[in-house]
């Protein structure tokens, strides 16, 4: 079996080129998709330049963005999607599809790639020690979701009552978008018989959803995990059910969006188009690049495009649109267009020669993010370090293509635990205790989860990792624009770390990460002394030196267009995705949830592109423009 793949992938991903097909195999479809027969039978890849507006433009094929176009197209509208990428099948095949091989660009040594990552070089600052760090997001068909680490994670009942009061509306308390989260993905129970009889999942045996994702345990468990378990249970951390119900503090084992069937990464292109064709048009330009959106006085008429199909010449177009242009580029991009295309600070519109369509100043401001640091040993059971053994690799890859099992089945991060900070560590300032009590009481301080991962590391041992990602950033930062062009990449000012709330949480998280390594349940499968950041970090000043030098972001941009109340002059978007001052303009993304929320953002994207979705069709209801809804999704 073979599929297409740009050279320079090649060699990073030589090793999902030995997974041929087999009886059943997951893999069938990595031969050149037939995508008249996913898009449905009004749809069209790639179609000619149109002559026709559609209802709606949508732009960005990625995680929400399908979504949206799905819903849309299924209530009977016509839609196009812009997404700059191609299909992922046919730009990294089992790279994407193989939960395992998530680490293949996860990691230190992989430069970013240019075919299907958009990437911003983030300058060097105090706060990481002078290291320049990228910032990266998917340039493919389904997104970041198509190689990112994919859990699924709730966040909690507070934040989501925060939510709908910040943004005045109680349709955003976490018991009214429950019923969003539950359409975007339905609930398959662990298989038994594929896990360790000491990796059972403890899960809400009710909890089911009624839509297209699906989610999941992985059919194989990360032995480094079962140890976890016991460190947290002598740590006193409680169990908690499955992270998916509005609770967050416990441990638990991790969910995933993963197909029970064949093993393989379901996506929101998987779930809700590809195996799902939508029953009205719905057109996907791909390696299409949205340059603007075009305006009548302060109503959006359309987008832009320019269209660089391989092996064929550029081609510059409008798509219009009769109804709406849809944002689903996310925390950078949706921002970005937003201003190029005249909508943002006047200052900074000025500087560019861009003309005013609305003097917005919070457009790419408020930028949200998480990141993440570890702490790492050498143990003597395996991790994804013997995968770097060929013959190893193959073993691994016949139990997945053979059986859906072994270490390929699961991404790597299984188990976690999600804390408060504990009392002897909690030598806070003034100023950071007064920025804690703040929050809702169920809003957490950290997560902690298992990283059993060896592709980072030498080949001389078994290496794994306590990755912490503390909940409570309060930094924030913004986005600039470096030209008029979307061509030209914006300058990202993350500001990590630059709030004293954020360094000391962060500090105070990698002593209590290496406490639970010190606990005595995990002695037994210790093999070396502490790797990262290293026994020689013992002072305050050096752990702060330590994470400066060895964090990095999740990749988590959000909030660049906050949603928020019309007497907020920060707010960019209202509680229904519509950018105030503007008409048929809405935002899908999590570039317009009003913060990060705790947990992690997948699960609250589905959810947004969901509700938000869910506004436009009601829109039309009142308009009297809305066909039948489809309900077998």
């Amino acid at each position: 079996m073979h599929f297409n793949m740009p050279s320079h992938l090649r060699s990073v991903a030589l090793v999902s080129l030995f997974l041929g097909s087999a009886v059943s195999s997951p893999f069938v479809y990595h031969r050149r998709p037939q995508l008249q027969q996913y898009l449905g039978p009004e749809a069209n890849q790639n179609p000619s330049e149109p002559t026709e507006p559609y209802d709606y433009v949508v732009v960005g094929g990625g995680v929400t963005g399908l979504i949206a176009a799905a819903r849309l197209a299924d209530a009977s509208y016509s839609v196009a999607v812009v997404e700059k990428g191609g299909y992922y099948e046919q730009m990294t095949g089992n790279l994407s599809e193989v939960p395992g091989y998530t680490e293949l660009f996860d990691n230190s040594k992989t430069p970013p790639r240019d075919e299907v990552e958009h990437w911003w070089e983030v300058a060097g600052t105090p706060e990481t020690n002078n290291r320049k760090l990228n910032f990266t997001g998917g340039k493919m068909i389904g997104g970041s979701h198509a190689f990112s680490y994919f859990g699924y994670l709730h966040p909690t009942v507070g934040a989501m009552q925060k939510w709908a009061d910040d943004v005045g509306d109680e349709s955003w308390t976490y018991p009214n978008t429950r019923k969003f989260f539950d359409q975007s993905m339905f609930f398959t129970p662990p298989n038994d018989t594929t896990r360790w009889a000491n990796a059972t999942p403890e899960y809400d045996p009710s909890y089911q959803g009624s839509g297209p994702l699906e989610i999941t345990y992985p059919r194989w468990a990360q032995p480094f995990s079962t140890w976890l378990v016991r460190a947290f249970d002598a740590l006193g951390v409680t169990h908690t059910l499955s992270y998916a119900t509005g609770e967050l503090f416990g441990s638990s084992w991790i969910l995933d969006t993963i197909n029970s069937t064949d093993g393989t990464r379901s996506t929101t292109w998987t779930a809700y188009v590809k195996n799902a064709p939508p029953k009205k048009k719905l057109d996907v330009y791909t390696f299409s690049l949205a340059d603007k959106i075009r305006f009548d006085g302060k109503t959006a008429t359309g987008v832009d495009v320019t269209r660089n199909l391989p092996d064929e010449p550029e081609e510059k177009f409008t798509i219009q649109a009769k109804n709406e242009v849809v944002l689903a580029g996310g925390g950078i991009l949706s921002p970005q267009l937003l201003l190029v295309s005249g909508v943002g600070p006047a200052a900074t519109l000025a500087e560019w020669d861009i003309p005013v369509v609305l003097d917005k100043p919070g457009v790419g401001q408020n930028m949200h993010d998480h990141i993440v640091f570890g702490v790492t040993y050498r143990v003597n059971i395996p991790t994804s370090s013997i995968l770097l053994d060929q013959d190893t690799r193959w073993q691994h890859e016949d139990l997945f293509k053979e059986n859906v099992t072994g270490m390929l089945v699961n991404p790597g991060p299984d188990y976690g635990a999600i804390v408060d900070i504990p009392s002897d560590l909690r030598n806070f300032s003034a100023e950071v205790k007064q920025d804690l009590a703040a929050l809702p009481k169920d809003w957490p301080e950290l997560i902690i989860v298992g990283f059993p991962l060896g592709h980072d590391w030498p080949n001389d041992g078994n290496y794994a990792t306590l990755m912490g990602i503390p909940m409570t950033a309060k930094s924030t930062g913004h986005i600039e624009l470096q030209s008029a062009d979307m061509a030209d990449k914006p300058k990202i000012v993350p500001k990590w770390l630059t709030s004293r709330t954020d360094l000391e949480v962060s500090v105070a998280s990698l002593k209590y990460m290496r406490r639970v390594f010190e606990n005595p349940a995990l002695s037994e499968i210790l093999a070396s002394d502490e790797i990262s950041p290293g026994t020689e970090a013992v002072t305050w000043d050096e752990l702060e030196d330590a994470l400066k030098s060895g964090y990095r972001s999740m990749h988590h941009p959000a909030a660049t267009l906050r949603m928020g109340r019309a007497d907020d002059p920060d707010a960019v978007t209202d509680s229904t995705g519509k950018i105030m001052g503007l008409d048929n303009v809405r935002v899908v993304d999590p570039s317009a949830f009003p913060f990060l929320p705790p947990g992690l953002p997948l699960a609250p994207a589905f959810m947004f592109a969901e509700k938000i979705t869910d506004n436009i069709i009601n829109d039309q209801k009142k308009k009297g423009r809305h066909g039948k809804h489809r309900t077998d999704l």
